[in-house]
């Protein structure tokens, strides 16, 4: 078994109390998982289930990240990146452009298909809860190889370095994720999958 750092020890004792405060604001089911391994929430909003947990990385597992996940079932390929700019050192090439220059100007979007992009960040209610999000590192695709019986599940998932302490952000970051998992469902690109993480 790996010798987890002094940080991610310090880390993990830091969490414990919080992520059980989360669930009561979120109305979320907390899974201890004991004390060497990281906990989890369940958040459940409009028959989607998020998976919100952490994972160590970098040097020795020394950083952690926060990670929201939603696991949906595909009904017509699409994927697609959105990225904060002021924390990309790198520009997405054949980056997608909205009818909002506030959008444009604070990310980065790249997609399978541009049309269902631009539509997708166009939606009234999505670019607002883009304006209210502070930093975002979000993609919907395959890559986190979900897989069940032979079938690889696509995933909406956003990622961060640290942990996420203030629910009000927590809530607006969920609350996107509620808007765009809404929109694949409404112009069937994905549906709703009975999976519980």
């Amino acid at each position: 078994m790996k010798k987890k750092s002094i940080i991610a020890d310090l880390f993990s004792i830091r969490k414990s109390g919080i992520w059980k405060d989360f669930a009561h604001e979120l109305n979320a089911e907390h899974i201890d998982r004991g004390f060497f391994r990281e906990d989890r929430l369940i958040i459940e909003q409009n028959g989607w289930a998020i998976l919100m947990d952490v994972y160590l990385s970098g040097f020795n597992l020394r950083i952690p990240y926060t990670r929201l996940t939603a696991i949906c079932k595909e009904k017509r390929p699409f994927y697609f990146k959105i990225k904060s700019k002021n924390r990309t050192f790198f520009p997405y090439y054949g980056t997608v452009k909205t009818k909002n220059e506030s959008i444009n100007a604070k990310y980065y979007i790249k997609s399978s298909n541009k049309y269902l992009a631009e539509n997708l960040f166009n939606t009234k209610s999505i670019v607002q809860s883009l304006l209210d999000t502070e930093w975002l590192n979000l993609r919907y695709d395959k890559t986190g190889l979900f897989i069940d019986e032979g079938i690889i599940y696509p995933e909406l998932q956003h990622t961060e370095i640290g942990y996420i302490s203030d629910v009000e952000r927590l809530k607006r970051t969920i609350n996107l994720f509620i808007e765009i998992l809404n929109y694949l469902d409404k112009y069937e690109i994905a549906e709703k999958l009975t999976y519980k993480p």
